[in-house]
């Protein structure tokens, strides 16, 4: 995680300039993750190759989501995290054994494990702090 956190702030800080409107990021440096492949079957989507990519992305949106909430301006990120149906919030990216974990960091940026928690959760409760480890001071602002 913290070459993934480190790889994406110092390629947007090299564009970044403080003077810039929040527009131009729309032309600064892409960074490039990787190919994702999706298969669908019987109506239910699933990931073949990229879910630990797309877990670490998501991590990261959430994280950032939370850093913005006491700010005056606000980037509307939530789609990127969950989609809603029929009034119905469900992660882009959900395993059921997760959800609970994703929602509670989504909602207040904390998940405590539980004794039933398996390894997949504790691993992304760890590399959601591991974010707020790595993530540079000065980009908090």
């Amino acid at each position: 995680m913290r070459l993934l956190i480190d790889d994406l702030t110092s390629t947007f800080l090299k564009s970044f300039r403080p003077e810039h409107k929040r527009s131009e990021v729309e032309n600064y440096q892409n960074y490039y993750l990787g190919p994702v492949v999706f298969s669908e079957r019987d109506g239910l989507k699933s990931i073949i190759d990229g879910q630990q990519r797309i877990t670490s992305i998501t991590l990261f949106l959430i994280f950032l989501n939370h850093l913005q909430r006491d700010f005056a301006e606000k980037v509307s990120i939530s789609d990127l995290i969950y989609s809603e149906k029929y009034g119905e919030k469900s992660f882009n990216m959900i395993d059921e054994n997760r959800r609970a974990c994703l929602t509670a960091l989504f909602e207040t940026g904390e998940y405590s494990l539980q004794k039933e928690d398996d390894e997949t959760v504790q691993n992304i409760v760890a590399r959601y702090e591991d974010i707020d480890q790595v993530f540079p001071e000065e980009m908090k602002k």
